[in-house]
């Protein structure tokens, strides 16, 4: 568990957060799924609108960040969470809840793996462990973000692989842009692995804070970076 808020803190914290998060956080710490019925469900965001209110009057959200200040604290203080591990189909009703719209039932194995968690895991990791065909192995292509987490969760499976990248070292874009002021226009922690956590010194990584995230998680996870091979 993180430091503790002071109750200032966190007040202050929630007064700014996202309703549609705080249901889906209150459902987990309470379990009570009152929390994604009317009047508290949200409407779905217009455009690009990071929908913070949720559609919802005032009072429903003073409510539910009162809620989440008396939820959060209990939590603090030692209480367990009613639902440390939802069930995919609960997490896939959730989703669509905070959204306003129909998630498929067959994100529900990748959500909850994204709820879980497994941390900083090193080699190990949640990941099974899988029995590859006798000479199978995989090619990734590019060592950028997805290249990266193929590369562990494959080396966490036991399928071998080989990574070829064009350029001499890990990165992808975030090697190669190099303009001024480049950096991520969503929130930092949208770019961190669940298996290799951050805690990124600006809410919008600049390109140099995002390529060196990447080489640390290459380096941690030893084998991405010894399977890299310069491609043509």
């Amino acid at each position: 568990m993180p430091d503790a808020l002071s109750r200032a803190e966190l007040e202050t914290a929630i007064d700014l957060a996202n309703i549609p998060t705080l249901l889906m956080v209150l459902v987990q710490i309470t379990g009570d799924l009152r929390w994604l019925e009317p009047p508290y469900r949200p409407t779905a965001a217009r455009g690009l609108d990071e929908n913070d209110s949720g559609g919802l009057p005032d009072a429903v959200q003073a409510e539910v960040r009162a809620a989440a200040v008396a939820a959060i604290t209990a939590w603090q203080d030692g209480q367990a969470l009613a639902l440390p591990a939802p069930a995919p189909e609960l997490l896939v009703h959730m989703l669509s809840v905070a959204m306003g719209e129909p998630v498929p039932d067959e994100y529900g194995p990748m959500i909850a793996a994204e709820v879980v968690g497994d941390g900083d895991t090193g080699d190990t990791g949640a990941t099974c462990v899988l029995d590859p065909p006798p000479g199978f192995s995989a090619l990734i292509i590019g060592a950028g973000l997805s290249g990266l987490c193929a590369a562990v969760r494959l080396g966490q499976a036991g399928v071998p692989y080989t990574m070829v990248e064009r350029n001499p070292d890990v990165g992808g874009v975030w090697l190669e842009n190099r303009y001024p002021a480049a950096g991520v226009d969503a929130a930092s922690h949208l770019y961190s692995f669940s298996f290799a956590p951050a805690d990124w010194p600006h809410y919008f990584a600049t390109r140099q804070e995002v390529h060196d995230y990447l080489a640390g998680v290459a380096s941690r996870f030893g084998r991405c970076s010894r399977t890299i091979g310069r491609g043509r």
